[in-house]
């Protein structure tokens, strides 16, 4: 399989997107994923995240640490080439149904 040639016009560009989208995964989210229902509070998560060395999010259930941490894990991978992203939960269902799913 042969890799699609890109332009010096191309490779700028994308280049400028990427480096737009590292210090704001929230705009990331809404411009590459279409995702534009984060609240207040997951807004917050993803700005520690892009600011942060380290972030801990307390809460209770049901609120959408998963579905914000699933974004993140997106962004960074996209955005800070090249990267790894190692996800971890209680249990691997909860990695591949929850997280992944």
């Amino acid at each position: 399989m042969m890799e699609a040639e890109l332009s010096l016009e191309q490779k700028a560009k994308f280049k400028e997107r990427v480096i737009k989208y590292q210090s704001d995964p929230s705009l990331f989210c809404k411009e590459i994923l279409g995702s534009d229902s984060h609240w207040e509070k997951q807004v917050e998560i993803m700005e520690s995240v892009a600011k942060n060395k380290y972030t801990t999010v307390p809460s209770g259930h049901g609120i959408g640490k998963s579905f914000v941490a699933a974004d993140i894990c997106l962004w960074f991978l996209y955005t800070h080439l090249p990267s790894i992203v190692i996800t971890t939960a209680p249990t691997f269902r909860q990695v591949e149904r929850v997280l992944w799913g």
